[in-house]
């Protein structure tokens, strides 16, 4: 049992969250809609709720080629295929447009996206029963109605916007009530809804950094593994099990390259180089870490089991549902290399965990009550010390939302509430935590890892995985030999932008044996397209092995 103390200092907390999509445009046509339907869901309104919370200060990790996408959206530039397919009038589609509405966009009637939509339910159920009974999606296109098809096009957007905006949106909210037997003018009309969101999204993060009520950080420009990218075999010395790609892949220029990227990609849209970054995954090496201080970082963020490993101190559990060695993991540390330092912060990753994977089984109620009975948990543990703590929760921004009733508004707007009434926490930035209380402790060397798992197993590894690495080390090899022949430097910029875009994590990610998105196939092939443009650009002949599919179990 914990001594209730009253303890000097409020237990410090940092939420940090983590934005991130990569790159799906092909010219100016995307193959998934996640930019635009996250941005209706997420993007916007993560950062907006805190207008109802002065006092609350938060972090949020914009990937730079997340943000691109977004821009090129709110100019009309870019669009998606699943975009382009709902604005067709219903009677003008295609047999190959309604084979895409009935396999790609007809969601499980049950996800909790749907709840409230109960015509749209309804039909989802239709077309649900008829595959089952017809066995295919061909057989199936023939038994909707023109309208059907039409309901099926704007009710799968419209069921992305955010709750809260859609509420407080007239118009939305008399779609919401209508249900069904939607016009084509109301199609048009939620696509101009659409565009309204999107284009705040740019201008409010700015907005909420220039009132110093939020942190903008950043990650390499496509989200690529920099540890990975410096040297491949880096997975074995984060887990000796691992099974290498027969190439090693070791770039590291293009690791500094990516950051470079994105930092004044950053820049130039937020107008200051970030003090802070994410990297990909929360992947880290000392060589990752290098890069960072070669570019004056400031702070950097990775899991706790990082720091368990590097500092081979327990940082499990307890039975009291705090961690072992609670003065350890609730620390900066500055890690130095030479004449140059950048500090770390070290996530609880079990808080964040929590709010990620298992309080969207709860009530909202319940859940946040858990959450603070585990931070006063923490709290009165280190309150016998004279010194200030911080708590980081960091975690994905925008995919656990939907999993959550209502889209977590009640979970998140309640916890914030909570938390901003009571004395015993303060919620900061991080670089407003760093220059309150620089750290003190130090770390020499780091253990290589990521979030899942302290390795790299969900990226390398796998069969899939290291025949993927294989390609890219061989076009990357072939790029190398012969660049110097090409003189443009537009064309050589075409030919980085394609490498840098398959170093990303995303595609391996995929690619293994441990995560399935049931679009892997779309996945295996653009990554090969990406590449398979290089030799295109090259005006060379690619190797006969990238002709053939990745082997995606």
């Amino acid at each position: 049992m914990f001594i209730k103390k009253k303890y000097e200092y409020p237990l410090y907390i940092a939420f940090i969250w983590h934005m991130h999509q990569p790159w799906y445009l092909d010219g100016d046509i995307a193959i998934f809609p996640w930019v635009r339907v996250h941005s209706l869901k997420d993007y916007l309104d993560m950062v907006s709720i805190l207008d109802n919370f002065p006092n609350i200060k938060q972090t949020f990790n914009l990937v730079p080629s997340l943000i691109e996408q977004i821009k090129l959206i709110s100019e009309k530039k870019a669009s998606d295929i699943y975009w382009e397919i709902s604005k067709k009038p219903s009677i003008e589609l295609s047999v190959k447009d309604k084979k895409f509405i009935i396999k790609w966009m007809c969601p499980p009637h049950y996800i909790k996206r749907i709840s409230n939509f109960k015509s749209y339910k309804k039909l989802l159920i239709k077309v649900e029963n008829l595959k089952r009974s017809l066995g295919n999606t061909s057989s199936v296109i023939n038994k909707l109605t023109d309208q059907e098809y039409r309901d099926l096009q704007l009710c799968y957007d419209l069921s992305w916007f955010d709750p809260v905006y859609m509420k407080n949106n007239r118009f939305l909210n008399a779609l919401v009530q209508k249900g069904e037997f939607y016009t084509e003018d109301e199609k048009s009309k939620l696509y101009d809804e659409q565009l309204k969101i999107i284009e705040k999204i740019i201008p409010k993060f700015k907005q909420m950094k220039e009132e110093r009520r939020i942190e903008l950080i950043c990650s390499p420009y496509y989200h690529p593994i920099l540890p990975l990218l410096c040297d491949n075999k880096v997975a074995i010395e984060a887990n000796p099990n691992s099974k290498v790609p027969h190439n090693n892949y070791s770039f590291p220029q293009d690791a500094r390259t990516q950051m470079e990227m994105g930092l004044e990609f950053h820049k130039s849209i937020f107008g200051s180089k970030p003090n802070g970054v994410w990297l990909p995954e929360m992947a880290i090496s000392n060589e990752a870490l290098r890069i960072l201080m070669n570019f004056e970082i400031f702070w950097t963020i990775t899991d706790q089991h990082i720091l368990s490993k590097t500092i081979n101190e327990d940082l499990s559990l307890g039975s009291d549902k705090v961690v072992k060695n609670p003065h350890l993991l609730y620390k900066p540390y500055t890690y130095t290399s030479g004449n140059n330092s950048i500090n770390l912060i070290f996530r609880d990753q079990i808080l964040s965990d929590l709010i990620g994977f298992v309080y969207n089984n709860m009530t909202w109620e319940h859940a946040i009550n858990d959450l603070m009975d585990r931070l006063e948990r923490i709290y009165f543990s280190i309150s016998s010390d004279k010194e200030p703590y911080l708590v980081t929760i960091a975690m994905d921004g925008e995919n656990c939302w939907e999993y959550y009733e209502n889209d977590g508004v009640e979970f998140i707007s309640n916890l914030y509430k909570v938390l901003g009434e009571n004395s015993q926490f303060r919620l900061v930035s991080v670089s407003e935590y760093l220059s309150m209380y620089p750290p003190v402790k130090k770390i020499n060397s780091i253990k290589p890892g990521s979030w899942v798992r302290s390795d790299f197993t969900n990226w390398i590894g796998g069969d899939g995985q290291n025949q993927a690495w294989d390609y890219l080390y061989k076009t990357r090899i072939d790029v190398k030999r012969v660049i110097n022949s090409v003189i443009e430097k537009d064309t050589i910029n075409k030919i980085f932008k394609r490498i840098y875009i398959a170093e990303g994590s995303d595609w391996f990610w995929w690619f293994g044996d441990n995560e399935k998105s049931g679009m892997d196939e779309l996945w295996e092939g653009r990554f090969r397209e990406h590449l398979l443009e290089i030799y295109k650009i090259l005006e060379i002949s690619p190797p006969d092995e990238l002709k053939s599919p990745i082997k995606i179990i």
